[in-house]
C-alpha cells in the first residue's frame, strides 16, 4: 500500500536540503524494503469492517506500521543484527547516531498521523484512538523490558514456555494485532469487542513463533527471511533449553546472548534435531492460530461489512498455510 510510506515531509521539515534528505532517506528505508505489513492490512481490513473511511483507516494503518518501523530500529539497536529484511540494518549500515535520530524522527512522524485524524472523526473517538496507541506503545516496551532484563541477567534456567508467551502477548500481540483490531472499532465509536484481547494475543504467539522458527528452520516456513542469528529468546532455544545437560545449557546460553562459535552452531543444530523442536514449533503455531480464529469469529459476526473480515480470516490462514507440515 503506497499510503503506508512514511516519506511525507513534517511542518517543520525543510525539504531539498541534503542533511534532510538523507534524514528521509534512513527514516524510510525499512518501509521500502519488503515487509508483510500484516499489522497495517489488519488495521485497515478491520477499520472497513466496521465502516470507518478509507482516508482514516489508511492513516491508522500508516500509524501502526510507522510504529512497528520505529520499534525495528530501537530493537536493531539494542541487539545489533547484521541483517533486517535481507539488508544491513540501519545501525550497522549508517551506524547508530543516525539510526537512532531517523527512529525519533518516525516517532514523530507516528503522532502527526495521529494528530490528522482530528478532522476525520469526533474529538472523543480521536482521543481513544490515541490512548489505545499510548497503551500498546506501553505494552510494547514492556514486553521488550522482559527480553532485555533476562538476556542481562542470564539465569536462563528460570525461563520457560509461559514466560515466552507473556513476553511476547506485549511486545508483539497487543502491538502487532489486537491493537489492530481494536482500532476498527474505536475509530467507528464502539467499544472493542473483548474477543479480540483473545485473538490477537494468540495470533501474535503464533507469528512470533514462526518468525523465530524460521530463523532456525527455514525450510519449514514458506517465505521466510533467513538471517545471521545474532542472539536474543527465540522459541526454539526455550524449548531446546528445557531439561537440558549443563554443557548443553551453557551453548545455548551463548547463542542467546549472540556469542556463538562454529562448534556452538553446529551442537545447537544437533540439540534441536535430538529435540525434535522443528515438529513441535509448528504444532504451537497452528495450535495458537486455531485458539486465535475461534476468538475472532464472534466478533466477526457483529461487523457491519464482512468482506473485510474476510480478508483477516485470510491472512490468518495465510499464515497457517505458511507453516509445513512434513
Amino acid at each position: 500500500m503506497q499510503e503506508f510510506d512514511i516519506l511525507i515531509t513534517i511542518g517543520v521539515i525543510e525539504a531539498g536540503q541534503p542533511e534532510i534528505d538523507q534524514l528521509l532517506e534512513i527514516a524510510g528505508e525499512y518501509p521500502r524494503r519488503e515487509g508483510d505489513l500484516v499489522s497495517g492490512r489488519i488495521t485497515y481490513f478491520s477499520c472497513r469492517a466496521y465502516g470507518v473511511s478509507d482516508a482514516l483507516a489508511l492513516r491508522l494503518a500508516a500509524a501502526v506500521e510507522t510504529l512497528h518501523n520505529w520499534s525495528l530500529i530501537h530493537e536493531d539497536i539494542e541487539d545489533g543484527p547484521p541483517v533486517r529484511r535481507q539488508k544491513p540494518a540501519l545501525p550497522r549500515q549508517y551506524g547508530v547516531p543516525l539510526a537512532l535520530n531517523a527512529s525519533n524522527f518516525l516517532l514523530v512522524k507516528l503522532w502527526t498521523y495521529l494528530q490528522s485524524i482530528d478532522g476525520l472523526v469526533s474529538y472523543s473517538i480521536a482521543q481513544k484512538v490515541r490512548e489505545e496507541f499510548t497503551s500498546l506503545i506501553l505494552q510494547m516496551i514492556q514486553g521488550r523490558h522482559y527480553e532485555l532484563s533476562w538476556i542481562h541477567q542470564g539465569d536462563f534456567r528460570r525461563l520457560s514456555q509461559n514466560k515466552y508467551f507473556e513476553m511476547t502477548s506485549q511486545k508483539i500481540s497487543r502491538r502487532g494485532f489486537a491493537g489492530p483490531l481494536r482500532l476498527g472499532a474505536l475509530a467507528a465509536g464502539v467499544p472493542p469487542p473483548p474477543e479480540f484481547h483473545e485473538a490477537g494475543k494468540n495470533i501474535g504467539i503464533a507469528y512470533q513463533i514462526r518468525k523465530d522458527t524460521s530463523s532456525f528452520f527455514p525450510h519449514r516456513i514458506a517465505k521466510s527471511e533467513k538471517t545471521e542469528w545474532s542472539g536474543g529468546l527465540a522459541f526454539p532455544l526455550i524449548l531446546a533449553l528445557e531439561d537440558c545437560p549443563d554443557e548443553d545449557f551453557r551453548v545455548l546460553s551463548r547463542l542467546i546472548r549472540g556469542e556463538v562459535s562454529p562448534g556452538d552452531a553446529d551442537r545447537v543444530q544437533a540439540i534441536l534435531q535430538e529435540k525434535d523442536i522443528s515438529k513441535r514449533c509448528r504444532e504451537r503455531i497452528q495450535s495458537f492460530l486455531q485458539e486465535g480464529r475461534r476468538a475472532l469469529e464472534p466478533a466477526f459476526s457483529r461487523v457491519l461489512v464482512s468482506k473485510w473480515a474476510d480478508l483477516i480470516r485470510e491472512l490468518v490462514q495465510e499464515l497457517s498455510d505458511s507453516v509445513t507440515q512434513s
